[in-house]
């Protein structure tokens, strides 16, 4: 048997310089086995997808380049401790795999079992809202000890928004569901898309040399191929389905879905919609938090006596100092459900000026932001507001932000 030649080693402690040629000889060298056969082992398949370069938002957007989610109430799972729970097209495919390499490795015909055992899935779905909400919360918690260390007289809801838009002009982070939803914080796991057999860290490529040098690599490459599934060229013990292939197109089918377009617009929703109503409730627990803790503020205005000709406040005179105890309105959640929507003109206007904030490092044409602009204020003046929603989820798309072509739409894009 020949010597395996690779040694794939990038991973935590090393310098920046030392990961940049690692990760650079890794994504060269795979690109080559995958593509060239030039694996000594025996020619591979090109069935592979890169999630970190190619298509890092395969999943999350739709072939149009809008950002979405999953459907998860839909999903079919099995009562495992790791709960395997994806898309039932995928939960399908993934047991038919699972059964085909059973088989094989019962009669005979694989070795694969050293590497993958039984084929069980360890992990796949991973809800992006509850990490979410904990991110969110932080720089909650944040604005929160700011107001708390603070005079400054904030006593209604309203007020309590417009000192966060404020507080959060001066921080480099995502608050929005779409902004982290878009992020590195998340990943394929997260589209319903992904089946993965161990568990080990993303980060670090030494895990990746025993798949690669594996005997029957090819045929394992070769096999998830022909059930609609690509092998992630960074992550080789997990499986992504292949939206457009012949295979996982037929499981598509059987659950009455004809084509990708219908699937995103079925069982995906816009992650835009997400995002006011996540932040309604983010802001609204926190502001309880806030009034309970404060209750009330002092307020102090100073009685002046002014110059008697107006003309200098050189020699006027503070002659009376007044405190007001004021209270900080209480708002319950009924109350509030009453008094705001996610739909409304107003919040609307707070996620563009938080998308704005977010995006403050992207390049802007100065006319389509102008155009923008003013197709929002009409929209939202017409009371067309899911449809300023949406206006501002193409305008602050992440999907536009890659300069390489593959990596701004996934494959299956239009």
């Amino acid at each position: 048997m020949p010597t395996y030649p690779y040694n794939f080693r990038a991973g935590r402690g090393q310098n920046t310089k030392e990961l940049y040629y690692r990760r650079k000889y890794y994504k060269e060298t795979v690109d080559g086995i995958f593509n060239s056969g030039m694996y000594e082992y025996g020619n591979t398949s090109p069935n592979y997808i890169d999630l970190w370069y190619d298509a890092p938002l395969y999943g999350r957007v739709d072939p149009n380049g809008r950002l979405k989610v999953p459907v998860s109430t839909t999903f079919k799972f099995n009562l495992s401790p790791d709960r395997f729970i994806v898309p039932p097209w995928v939960y399908d495919a993934t047991l038919d795999f699972t059964s085909f390499m059973n088989r094989a490795k019962n009669q005979g015909k694989t070795s694969l079992y050293s590497l993958f055992g039984g084929f069980n899935v360890v992990r796949s779905f991973r809800d992006p809202f509850d990490p979410y909400v904990d991110h969110a919360s932080s720089i909650m918690r944040q604005f929160l000890d700011e107001m708390l260390e603070t005079s400054a007289p904030i006593a209604t809801f309203d007020g309590f928004l417009a000192a966060f838009v404020s507080f959060f002009a001066d921080l480099d982070a995502n608050l929005t569901f779409s902004g982290f939803y878009a992020s590195s914080n998340v990943s394929v796991n997260s589209s319903g898309l992904a089946v993965e057999f161990k568990k080990h860290n993303y980060n670090e490529e030494f895990p990746t040399n025993q798949y690669f040098k594996h005997a029957e690599f090819s045929k394992y490459v070769q096999s998830a191929a022909n059930f609609g599934f690509r092998v992630n060229k960074n992550a080789p013990w997990q499986l992504v389905a292949d939206l457009k292939s012949a295979p996982m197109v037929k499981y598509l089918n059987m659950h009455n879905i004809k084509d990708i377009d219908m699937l995103f617009e079925q069982e995906y929703v816009p992650a835009i919609f997400y995002d006011a109503s996540y932040l309604l409730t983010i802001f609204h627990q926190f502001y309880e938090v806030y009034q309970r803790d404060r209750q009330y503020i002092i307020q102090s205005p100073f009685c002046l006596t002014p110059d008697p000709n107006f003309r200098t406040i050189e020699n006027s005179n503070v002659t009376e100092r007044e405190e007001i105890k004021t209270t900080i309105e209480p708002l319950s959640y009924e109350a509030f459900l009453e008094a705001y929507s996610a739909t409304d003109a107003k919040i609307i206007y707070i996620l563009n000026a938080i998308k704005r904030m977010e995006n403050v490092k992207r390049k802007t044409n100065p006319r389509a932001q102008e155009l923008f602009n003013k197709r929002l204020e009409i929209l939202t003046s017409k009371g067309k507001n899911t449809e300023a929603l949406l206006l501002i989820a193409d305008f602050y798309n992440p999907a536009r932000i890659y300069k390489n072509k593959m990596a701004k739409k996934p494959f299956y894009s239009k």
